[in-house]
């Protein structure tokens, strides 16, 4: 039974019998017990006041103050409440045991006193206030937590009320951006105007888009231009570089009057990479821009198409044919020469063209999370092409969004079709 823990335990023994002190203090002394003895009610409340026991075993009967009046005055006290007492009695009738029960007592032990029960109960009584202790700190530092939880709680709801009204504001400012950018933008009416049908797919991956399209018709000679272009970056960055494209454009084919595609992406080229140079050290900017370029004769029914990374797709009597873009972008680091080249074409009426940015076939989805890819972007576009070209639009639309599923946009979606 004996603990060397038992050691750093105090417990008061309270009793006016002599015999019945020394034999509790052998018993709890050989046991390693730190025992102290009072042999009334005063004489313990002193020892109490010096040092508070980890235990007291109470005699019921005493002169002057019983058992009881003592445990009664002890339990009504902020500071020695949780002392655990333990009775000390000659008496085995339920009343006196009910009583002590009833005044605090937490246990009692009958005289003659049987040492492995009466030690038994000791330890058990100290376990349980050292853990009743532990409960209690640990509740206080629970509430503790708690009260800085509440406080950081009100801390994040008034920060996220700030963030709210922050997002709140700086989408409604996007939102005005993507009405201003969408004005940049070609009427839809023009193309209806120019051609038996189109669509249009304007899908920005955030609300404003790096992608732009351009359209422009030359009344002298009956030609039109067609461009869609894909612009480094997307969010603010690429729609930034849109405004850009859009206005090189418009000085390149509306003010200096130039309609031939690759003298376009020629001089689209070296205005974009001057406009982009750091005005303190010359260095070259990294952003540029994918650009599809058509020009549509329709008196002579001829297209000509020049690309700089971005190719063109014409479906004619079930055929469909590619014709690529140079390899170099527009801008960009690469201060090398660049080849851009016209490609001259054939059209009959009810040929379908298609332009469009890379974000459609480079869309991740699918059950294995994989990019759409050229390959089955073309083989949609041959199954879909017999359809009206709004049909078209819808059942891209559909097919874009069941590819993707709960995957995100990884990227502006910018695509145009027109039967000629």
């Amino acid at each position: 039974m004996f603990n060397k823990n038992n050691q750093k335990k105090d417990i008061l023994v309270v009793d006016d019998i002599s015999s019945n002190l020394d034999l509790l203090g052998n018993i709890l002394q050989l046991n390693g017990y730190g025992t102290r003895f009072a042999t009334n009610g005063l004489e313990a409340i002193e020892e109490i006041n010096k040092k508070q026991p980890d235990l007291i075993f109470l005699d019921i009967s005493m002169p002057e103050m019983d058992g009881y009046e003592l445990c009664r005055i002890l339990k009504s006290s902020d500071e020695t409440k949780d002392i655990p007492i333990i009775f000390l009695t000659a008496y085995s009738n339920t009343q006196h045991l009910l009583k002590a029960f009833k005044v605090g007592g937490q246990d009692y032990v009958t005289k003659p006193f049987n040492p492995e029960e009466l030690l038994t109960r000791a330890n058990t009584h100290i376990e349980l206030k050292e853990k009743k202790a532990e409960i209690e700190l640990y509740n206080h530092q629970l509430l503790k937590l708690n009260e800085e939880l509440l406080r950081l709680n009100e801390v994040l709801q008034q920060q996220k009320k700030v963030i709210e009204e922050k997002n709140n504001d700086l989408t409604s400012s996007l939102d005005y951006a993507k009405l201003i950018q969408t004005s940049l933008l070609t009427s839809a009416h023009q193309l209806e105007d120019n051609f038996e049908a189109s669509f249009i797919i304007n899908k920005a991956k955030d609300i404003i888009s790096g992608d732009f399209y351009f359209f422009h018709k030359l009344q002298s000679k009956n030609q039109a231009i067609l461009i869609v272009a894909d612009c480094t970056g997307h969010g603010v960055p690429g729609a930034l570089l849109s405004v850009l494209g859009t206005s090189l454009v418009n000085k390149i084919i509306v003010s200096d009057n130039c309609a031939d595609p690759k003298e376009i992406l020629y001089e689209l080229d070296v205005a974009f990479i001057n406009f982009l140079k750091s005005r303190e050290n010359q260095a070259v900017s990294n952003d540029g821009m994918d650009i599809g370029i058509c020009l549509i004769d329709f008196d002579s029914s001829e297209l000509t198409f020049a690309g700089a990374c971005r190719p063109i797709y014409k479906i004619s009597n079930g055929t469909l044919e590619q014709f690529r873009g140079s390899i170099h972008p527009i801008g960009g680091y690469l201060q090398t020469s660049k080849d851009f080249k016209n490609y001259k074409m054939q059209i009959n009426k009810g040929d379908i063209i298609y332009l469009f940015s890379d974000g459609y076939a480079d869309q991740f989805g699918g059950e294995d999370c994989k990019k759409l890819g050229t390959k089955r972007f073309k083989e949609l576009l041959l199954e879909i092409h017999l359809l009206p070209l709004e049909q078209q639009k819808q059942n891209l639309l559909k097919f874009l969004e069941q590819w993707k599923g709960e995957y995100e946009q990884i990227d502006d979606i910018l695509f145009m079709g027109l039967r000629l």
